[in-house]
């Protein structure tokens, strides 16, 4: 009877960190909900080996608004695509620990359209960025198939912004934009 509730226990407390492993990741958001950990769409990982895995995140957003009586619009549509290699250094030696430490970069790439009219000035404005995030964190397994995750992330990229007007001559800034001392709180959920 001992060995069965032992080897329960340790079915339970068992971390699912293997090739062909993969998890739907959450971020805590306000008041507790839940959102994408990287992207603001869907995030997931996938293990190659126990201790290596892809992190991709896709975040997807549009909006349109209309003013009343005053025959103004916007649109706005966008997309962002976060890409990450992730290492477990010390997993090797200690793969039967429920506390893993990580760490991770990787490509990032986005798009943003805005267009608005109706106004005194109708302008078009394209936004783009290339570039590189990285990540260090731990992953806390509650259960064989649930953790949770701490993180610090950081990203630099490389931004152009072009608005053209309909009666003038367009705008175009080019930038490089640090992002950093971003910290998470996470959810991974493993199938």
């Amino acid at each position: 009877m001992s060995q069965v509730q032992a080897q329960e226990t340790s079915e339970e407390t068992a971390i699912p960190l293997e090739e062909g492993a993969w998890a739907l990741q959450f971020a805590a958001g306000e008041n507790l909900t839940l959102a994408s950990l990287i992207g603001s769409t869907i995030s997931a990982k996938k293990h190659t080996s126990a201790a290596r895995a892809w992190q991709f995140g896709l975040g997807v957003n549009t909006f349109v608004a209309s003013g009343r009586n005053e025959g103004r619009s916007r649109d706005q549509g966008g997309i962002e695509i976060t890409t990450r290699y992730l290492a477990y250094p010390l997993l090797g030696d200690q793969d039967s620990e429920t506390v893993q430490l990580f760490l991770g970069a990787g490509p990032l790439v986005s798009f943003d359209l805005t267009s608005i009219e109706g106004t005194d000035e109708d302008r078009t404005r394209w936004q783009w960025g290339l570039g590189a995030s990285g990540t260090i964190g731990a992953e806390w397994f509650v259960h064989s198939r649930i953790s949770l995750n701490g993180t610090y992330e950081t990203s630099l990229r490389f931004q152009q912004h072009r608005v053209a007007f309909e009666d003038r001559e367009d705008q175009t800034e080019n930038f490089f934009r640090l992002s950093s001392g971003r910290a998470r709180l996470g959810v991974s959920v493993y199938f």
